[in-house]
């Protein structure tokens, strides 16, 4: 008798989801020395720069879980609600990717705001082309590769479907929040990187949301009147005097330029 397909579920694709996500982080941050305060500090910045990520990638997993019990009893709507949910995470993982590369020049999470500040497409891409290297295309195409190979090697696994396997996973994630939260909290929070402990995936949604509810980007409707443009203006051209040491003879004074 052939054995019945597994049951859809949204353990995995959350599980490898938040997985890439924290390592996507971890690409922030330059390998430590292999000492026990550089292995500290390390996992530090790790734990509190992720800890939104990981946050973010297990109310994913709950709202498909959610999702995929309520549809139990429908095959058909449960595949295709766990095939939602892996297109999600492939979406999810590529842009975790990209966010790298974001933070580093923004030294912020991207919103709706700051794409609507920076203009269209074809005026960011001569800024976008001069970012793209061969690593970060290999990242692009590996990090979603990588994450369907993970999916399909573990799909069968039956890893945390027992209650003690799920309470023991919900307390590593409350603990990892708890300990970030309890950081970000004391002098952590002070660096000039500290938005790197945000969840790009949550900003750029949370401002389309913010956006659809109502909420109005900054925006320049009214024009400038031709007083407020003239300091815009180039001065108009004057002849500049020779140096005096050029039409005395005289020296030149030293002069340090900084």
């Amino acid at each position: 008798m052939e054995a019945s397909p597994p049951r859809p579920s949204a353990f995995w694709p959350a599980f490898w989801m938040g997985v890439l996500l924290i390592l996507a982080k971890a690409a922030h941050w330059s390998w430590p020395p292999p000492t026990y305060v550089g292995l500290r500090d390390y996992a530090t910045d790790l734990v509190v720069s992720s800890h939104a990520d990981l946050l973010f990638a297990a109310v994913v997993g709950l709202i498909f879980g959610a999702a995929l019990r309520l549809a139990a009893s429908r095959p058909r709507l449960s595949r295709w609600i766990h095939a939602i949910l892996v297109g999600f995470g492939v979406i999810a993982v590529i842009y975790a990717v990209a966010s790298v590369q974001i933070f580093a020049f923004l030294r912020s999470p991207l919103t709706y705001p700051l794409l609507y500040l920076a203009g269209d497409m074809r005026s960011m891409s001569s800024s976008i082309g001069s970012f793209v290297t061969p690593a970060l295309v290999a990242a692009f195409l590996g990090a979603p590769l990588g994450y369907l190979a993970l999916l399909r090697a573990t799909r069968a696994a039956s890893l945390f479907r027992a209650w003690p396997s799920r309470i023991a996973g919900l307390v590593v994630i409350a603990g990892w929040v708890l300990f970030a939260r309890w950081t970000i909290d004391g002098p952590w929070g002070d660096r000039d990187d500290h938005l790197i402990a945000r969840s790009p995936h949550f900003e750029i949604l949370a401002s389309y949301v913010d956006l659809l509810a109502g909420g109005r980007t900054v925006d320049f409707d009214e024009a400038f009147t031709a007083l407020e443009l003239r300091d815009f203006e180039a001065p108009p051209p004057r002849a500049l005097a020779p140096p005096a040491f050029l039409t005395k003879g005289a020296r030149p004074k030293n002069v340090l330029l900084i």
